[in-house]
């Protein structure tokens, strides 16, 4: 199979399963806006957002070193042993050492929703490190089921929860608990990690590898939650909770965005790691780096245009301010967009110090804007904030990668692209006339055309 068949077969495998997980909820955020308020809303928002942020801190990373690892591995079944026993043990070692830490504290310091935090950063670790050890065994299928079963089962029990029993935050927080800990399960036995886990191939040397390749991304993940946590806290501080629910309604359509891309690099990072070392990789990372370029700019552009007409329907009216701030949040994204892509080759070439560095700076210029400016321009200065940084990092990374790969930019699609930005904005602030109706359908056109060999150039062979 040609490396973009399998890229897109591999992507469209997930997708399916991703489509549960990302989007569901999100086709239930009426639900989620008629039931909670603003306030609460903003609440489980924060909460699940720092959960994401408390995870890989936990692992330390290292089921992206399990991923990786056993990439190279897959056809020696004793390595394999070897990798899944040493990166568990060790993940179980500080999975014990966190539990022991947040009892304590909470102890003395009474944490509100403290048990269904606990539970949702447990069981979304497992369900995270089974998912990688899926996917690092080519097991994408599995993955992909993985993802079906903790999006549907989040839906119904958030109903359960949420309509039925009236639970709220505590219902939100549990539905994620209970899912994460279902999908864990599941992926316990397809994988048959009980036929992966052999006490007497612990190896102390391939713990330090794992340590080694992951550590970096510890950094890197905190400089990430800078860039995307520090805005909901600094507005949460100084404008108030309700205000971040707003912000949070804001950020789900162009989560959209990143989500599908996320769905995409799940198996980009996978193809990247296998052909990092093929004579033709320039021109191939180059020509999807275009087709990604176009392609979810494209979707960018149609999801402006189509916010008129469907946020009303989705949205309840207590969150009708978020309207303002989505194309801008949208830009934010195809720049984050960018440097995930990059990133994915820096995974591949195992070089995960150039990965924190690069996100550095960009991290710190993000909360310095947000705290200079949030109490003058409010949310405006957490959307600006993270477009300067994810731009910033984007022109970073770009310069950085290309002393490894020689990655290309198609500029004059990138010249098109922003012409149509341009004129979506125009007609997402202006509204619906007969002017702006014409307008639109010549940018779907124009899309149609810019996007019109993209599905030409995956099925071809390479």
């Amino acid at each position: 199979m040609s490396k973009k068949k399998d890229l897109v077969k591999n992507t469209f495998i997930i997708l399916l399963g991703k489509v549960c997980t990302q989007f569901l909820s999100f086709f239930l955020m009426p639900l989620y806006t008629n039931v909670l308020s603003s306030s609460e809303y903003g609440t489980v928002d924060l909460i699940i957002t720092y959960v994401a942020l408390f995870v890989p801190v936990i692992t330390l990373q290292i089921e992206m070193g399990l991923f990786r690892n056993l990439i190279d591995f897959r056809e020696d079944e004793k390595a394999r042993v070897r990798v899944v026993t040493s990166g568990l043990r060790r993940l179980c070692l500080q999975l014990i050492a966190f539990v022991v830490i947040f009892t304590v504290l909470n102890l003395f310091v009474k944490i509100p929703h403290g048990i269904y935090i606990l539970l949702c950063i447990i069981f979304t670790m497992t369900s995270n490190v089974l998912l990688q050890i899926a996917r690092g065994n080519g097991d994408n299928v599995g993955y992909s089921c993985a993802s079906v079963i903790a999006g549907v089962s989040t839906v119904l029990l958030n109903i359960l929860f949420l309509i039925f029993l009236k639970f709220k935050i505590e219902g939100m927080l549990l539905s994620s608990a209970l899912a994460n800990l279902i999908a864990t399960i599941y992926l316990f036995f397809r994988c048959k990690l009980y036929k992966l886990i052999d006490i007497k191939a612990r190896d102390k040397k391939t713990e330090r590898e794992l340590l080694k390749y992951s550590l970096p991304l510890v950094p890197n993940g905190l400089i990430w939650w800078i860039i995307n946590v520090s805005d909901r806290t600094i507005i949460t501080i100084f404008l108030g909770m309700a205000v971040n629910g707003i912000y949070a309604v804001s950020n789900k359509f162009s989560n959209i965005l990143i989500q599908v891309f996320n769905v995409f690099n799940l198996s980009w990072t996978e193809s990247a790691s296998i052909h990092i070392k093929d004579d033709d990789r320039d021109a191939f990372f180059s020509d999807i780096f275009d087709v990604i370029i176009k392609l979810f700019s494209s979707v960018c552009i149609l999801l402006i245009l189509s916010m008129p007409l469907i946020f009303d329907i989705l949205v309840g009216t207590e969150f009708r301010e978020a309207y303002q701030y989505i194309p801008l949040l949208l830009i934010g994204m195809l720049f984050n967009i960018v440097v995930s892509f990059i990133g994915s080759i820096y995974v591949s070439l195992k070089l995960t110090k150039q990965v924190a560095e690069t996100s550095f700076y960009s991290g710190l210029l993000n909360i310095l804007i947000n705290v200079l400016f949030v109490k003058l321009i409010g949310i405006y200065a957490a959307i600006i904030s993270t477009i300067i940084a994810f731009l910033s990092m984007s022109i970073y990374r770009y310069i950085d990668v290309k002393k490894y790969i020689n990655l290309k930019i198609n500029v004059r699609n990138v010249a098109t692209i922003i012409v149509l930005f341009i004129i979506s904005a125009g007609i997402y602030y202006i509204g619906y006339n007969v002017l702006t109706i014409c307008l639109s359908l010549i940018l779907i056109f124009t899309i149609a055309y810019l996007n019109r060999n993209v599905f030409a150039f995956l099925s071809k062979k390479r």
